[in-house]
């Protein structure tokens, strides 16, 4: 077995030692040449950003914003001026404030109705005839018994001024006439209640009961409904109050009737607010117009103000912030919107007058008003050109035939 000596180790190790001091000589050269080099072509990158237009410009942060503005597209109208009237709007249900039913004051059967639902009546007109053979016959005895006391109270009363018969006998025959004339009265009015007339003047809305029916007394047997006198009732808030008086002009729709309008006119303000609701009553009288009728809906509308020259506002511009109005209008030279608070002294269903802040020719958005803040730039659209979806799909047929051309 061969053994190496110390003597063979003592004589590698200057040689090991110097060719580890050489490689780190060559590692510290190569770190100093990466750190000194450039990728090449850098000089040329940066020549042509030095070149470029506008490079001073990005380099301070500031060039054309103009080109980088979004601006959010909007559709806006030019103010007018014209008519408007301030409505107060409800809706309530067609009342008849004259209308009654009619009961039967005595019982028996039905021997004759003369009129129909439908029928237009006077008062004291005759409806309907019951039976009356007991009350005739009663009536025609009474009649007997007081024309035959009547021809003996006179016998008397000369007897009586001949002295001829006593006090007491003229009394009684006295007696005996008066008490056939409340008989009378009475015969004469059970007789009255076979007949069944008309309490009022107006128009047959029901007829409950038929020919040979036997009626009791106080059964219902037609109702009658005055149509010159039909209503409607609103309720006004409280603070309307003061802008609401008698003869005052309204307008009443029925949808029921195609939209149908009518006049009214108010006839009553209740002296009194309801302290549970806040509100008058308000009694609108609409006449015998033709087409209306008791139950009807109806909206109402009341005329408490009007303005034949006002700066008229779209509602469709009104935003609202929690419960301020306001729209958005449009600077035709800078092209952005500014909010105006608006303060409404008339609307109706289409348009609002403003107190102030706008004018006539002002360019207010109507579409689009949801994204916007003051200061907002605005890209007016036309609203009669075609939108872009549909402009590409016109174009597309067209592409295709040059294909197959």
């Amino acid at each position: 077995m061969s053994v190496t000596s110390p003597r063979g180790f003592a004589g590698a190790a200057p040689a090991a030692l110097a060719i580890l001091l050489l490689a780190a000589l060559l590692g510290a050269a190569g770190c100093s040449s990466r750190g000194d080099a450039r990728p090449e072509g850098s000089d040329q990158a940066e020549e042509i950003r030095a070149d470029r237009p506008g490079a001073e410009a990005d380099a301070d942060g500031s060039g054309d914003e103009d080109e980088d503005v979004e601006r959010i597209p909007v559709e806006v109208v030019a103010l007018e001026t014209g008519p408007i009237e301030e409505l107060i709007r409800a809706s309530a249900n067609i009342e008849a404030e004259a209308s009654v039913e009619v009961y039967a004051k005595a019982g028996g059967v039905i021997e004759e109705l003369r009129v129909e639902e439908g029928d237009e009546v006077r008062e004291g007109d005759l409806l309907a005839r019951l039976e009356d053979h007991e009350q005739r016959n009663r009536l025609a005895r009474v009649e007997a018994e007081l024309a035959k006391a009547r021809r003996e109270y006179e016998r008397q009363q000369r007897l009586h001024a001949e002295q001829l018969i006593s006090d007491q006998a003229f009394n009684d025959a006295t007696f005996e006439v008066r008490q056939l004339e409340i008989q009378l009265d009475d015969a004469r009015r059970q007789f009255e209640y076979t007949r069944v007339r008309a309490p009022i003047s107006g128009r047959v809305t029901a007829r409950l009961i038929n020919r040979g029916e036997l009626v009791r007394v106080n059964q219902h047997l037609f109702d009658i409904v005055d149509f010159d006198s039909l209503v409607a009732r609103i309720y006004v808030p409280e603070r309307q109050l003061a802008r609401i008086s008698v003869g005052q002009p309204a307008r009443v729709r029925v949808d029921a009737l195609g939209g149908r309008s009518y006049r009214g006119r108010v006839i009553r303000v209740s002296p009194v607010v309801d302290p549970k609701t806040g509100t008058v009553k308000v009694t609108i009288g609409l006449g015998g117009q033709p087409g209306l009728r008791p139950g009807l809906f109806v909206s109402v509308e009341l005329i408490v103000g009007t303005d034949d020259d006002a700066l008229l506002v779209p509602k469709r511009a009104l935003v609202y912030d929690g419960e301020q109005a306001l729209v958005y209008r449009v600077d035709p030279d800078a092209l952005v919107a500014r909010r105006v608070l608006l303060e409404p002294v008339m609307e109706n269903r289409e348009f609002v007058k403003p107190a102030r802040g706008l004018e006539p020719g002002d360019l207010v958005v109507v579409a689009g008003q949801a994204g916007l803040d003051d200061g907002t730039p605005v890209e007016i659209l036309d609203p009669d050109a075609p939108a872009a979806d549909d402009a590409e799909s016109a174009a597309e047929p067209a592409a295709g035939g040059g294909d197959a051309s």
